[in-house]
Order: structure tokens, then C-alpha cells, then sequence
């Protein structure tokens, strides 16, 4: 008695098939990640950052009397969208999704008696989370704005960015108080923090104008960097 032979055609699209379905269905195994973290107190803007997956949410964690107010500016589409906006009061930790689709923007944070701690969380495939990762990889390319530094005391340094948006980065080498606030032309402080550890804290603002960066240091002697981001 003689079996049947299989043709290969056959046997060939059988194995397409399955590798097909394999990979479709690697692609399509979905988890949240956080992909970015932020903490700090008072008025903070946070980096540029890029959404991989048709769906993020913002989980924020802020501590102290209010108000507290978050802030999501898609870079994508010119919009804005508020993810909190808590008033005076017991302020309360959540989790909020981002409304449409779009590929990046950042946020802004006013809680001038608040510390908090503010993350993006992105439901991503496989392939997506490689993209981030690789992303991740790729150094900042910048332009130094300036360099200062001081001892204890007060100080105000003006700087003018003439387009865009910019980091600060400040450190403070010995334990001790660091103040930074930065103030724009229209009287709004888009930074508001103070530090009491000795290490380098930085923060983004996305504006152009002068701006006067006032610090205040207690027993440490300080250096503040402001660097412009350059846009490929």
C-alpha cells in the first residue's frame, strides 16, 4: 500500500503560513511601558518626547497643598490638551490618556507648592518598543547658550534665545540650598525648583526671548549651563 506524497508546493505554503501568523502575531503582543519619568517641585516644562503606539497616558503623583496644573502640548499638531488641573486643596494622584493621535510633544507643569513625579506610559508592539529603544540611543545635539556660576547669595543672569527651546542645567557641589527660578518677558516663571542635594538637575523651557534666571544658593557654591536644542 503506498501513502500519498505531499506536493511541496504544498508543504512550502503551509510553513509561509505559520510563519506568517507567528510573526503577525509577535507584532501585534501589545504591553504598556513607561517610557519616561519626571520629578521635581514647582513649575517645570519637560523635553521633547516621541509616542510609538496608538495609545499613551500620563500618571502623575503630586504631593503638597495645590494647586497643581499639567499640561500636554502636542509639537505634532499644534495642540494643547489639559491632563490636570487641580486647584487649591488636597491635590490627588492620576492617570489620564492622551486624546488623537500624534507622534510627539511634551509637558508643562505649574505646581508652584507641589513636589511631584509625572511619567508617560505608551501601550507598545514589539516593533515599537525597538524603535524607542533605539531612539533612546541617540545623543541631544546642542548649542551652549552660556555658562555661569557663583557661591553663596543671590544672583540674576539675563540670556536671550533667539528661537525655540532650550535646556538649563544647574548643580550645586556641596550640600546646601540651590534655588533656580526662570522668569520669561511676560512676568511667567517657567521654572521654579530648588535642590538641596549636591548633583546636576536640569529642566527645558520652549520659548524664545530673554529670560532672567535668578538664583539663590545657601553654603554651596553653584555652575549653571543653558544649552539651545538644535532640531534636525
Amino acid at each position: 500500500m503506498h501513502s500519498a506524497k505531499i506536493p511541496s508546493t504544498l508543504i512550502f505554503l503551509a510553513v509561509l503560513s505559520l510563519s506568517i501568523s507567528s510573526a503577525f502575531a509577535q507584532v501585534n503582543k501589545y504591553r504598556w511601558l513607561q517610557t519616561h519619568q519626571w520629578s521635581g517641585s514647582g513649575n517645570m516644562e519637560t523635553e521633547f518626547f516621541s509616542l510609538y503606539g496608538n495609545k499613551s497616558r500620563v500618571a502623575f503623583t503630586p504631593t503638597g497643598p495645590g494647586p497643581f496644573t499639567i499640561l500636554f502640548i502636542d509639537t505634532q499638531h499644534g495642540t494643547q490638551q489639559t491632563v490636570a488641573d487641580q486647584a487649591e486643596g488636597f491635590v490627588i494622584n492620576g492617570r489620564v490618556n492622551i486624546n488623537g493621535s500624534t507622534n510627539a510633544g511634551y509637558f508643562i507643569i505649574r505646581a508652584p507648592r507641589n513636589s511631584w513625579t509625572v511619567s508617560i506610559e505608551q501601550r507598545l508592539d514589539p516593533i515599537d518598543e525597538w524603535r524607542f529603544r533605539q531612539d533612546q540611543k541617540k545623543p541631544i545635539k546642542v548649542s551652549k547658550l552660556g555658562t555661569w556660576s557663583g557661591d553663596s547669595g543671590q544672583a540674576d543672569i539675563s540670556v536671550t534665545v533667539p528661537d525655540g527651546h532650550w535646556r538649563l542645567r544647574f548643580e550645586q557641589f556641596q550640600a546646601g540650598a540651590l534655588a533656580v527660578t526662570v522668569t520669561n518677558q511676560a512676568g511667567t516663571q517657567v521654572v521654579s525648583t530648588s535642590t538641596s542635594l549636591g548633583g546636576e538637575h536640569s529642566a527645558w523651557i520652549h520659548g524664545a526671548g530673554t529670560f532672567t534666571i535668578s538664583v539663590l544658593a545657601v553654603q554651596t557654591p553653584w555652575v549653571i549651563n543653558a544649552d539651545k536644542l538644535l532640531l534636525e
